[in-house]
């Protein structure tokens, strides 16, 4: 069984080389199908861990024989970690990164938990009313995202509102 978005090549190539595999990505589709007793799980590298926890813990109350192989990258699981820590003192986040990027809308996501967070791609489409009476600013990017792209998010960010003083936190 392959936790991960069926669409995300990396879960594609790796269903490709099992005979008949199982791809979930939610709870919902856990109880849509049948489990068989005995299931070996990997998942998507870049996949949230407290859901792939929780799939893991349905999937282990249900079938006898569980063998779990967390595959997320550590510096995934790092990467997330530091983005909701950010986000747990911030008044607002950006979040920088490509909208088909797994990595950031995961980011997105879990940071959205904690704050109203934004997922943007370039500077340009920062909105100046989005920083309204918010005081610290956090920004958190995908892994591939240049680090010129983030300098310039931050670098709009600043000159918004030049004689409102904010913290800008990057992650």
């Amino acid at each position: 069984m392959i936790i991960g978005d069926k669409n995300h090549i990396e879960v594609q190539g790796i269903a490709s080389r099992i005979h008949d595999p199982i791809v979930i990505n939610s709870e919902e589709e856990l109880t849509n199908i049948e489990l068989p007793p005995r299931v070996g799980v990997i998942c998507q590298s870049t996949y949230l861990r407290d859901k792939f926890d929780l799939l893991v813990n349905y999937i282990r109350e249900k079938v006898p024989d569980v063998m779990v192989e967390n595959t997320i990258c550590s510096a995934t699981i790092e990467h997330q970690t530091a983005a909701e820590l950010l986000a747990q003192n911030v008044d607002i986040m950006i979040v920088v990164g490509g909208y088909h990027s797994s990595n950031t809308k995961k980011l997105a996501i879990l940071t959205g938990r904690h704050v109203q967070t934004y997922h943007i791609e370039t500077a340009e489409e920062l909105n100046p009313d989005w920083f309204d009476n918010e005081q610290t600013i956090g920004i958190a990017a995908g892994a591939s995202t240049p680090d010129w792209i983030i300098d310039q998010v931050a670098k709009a960010i600043a000159v918004f509102d030049e004689h409102q003083p904010r913290n800008t936190l990057n992650q």
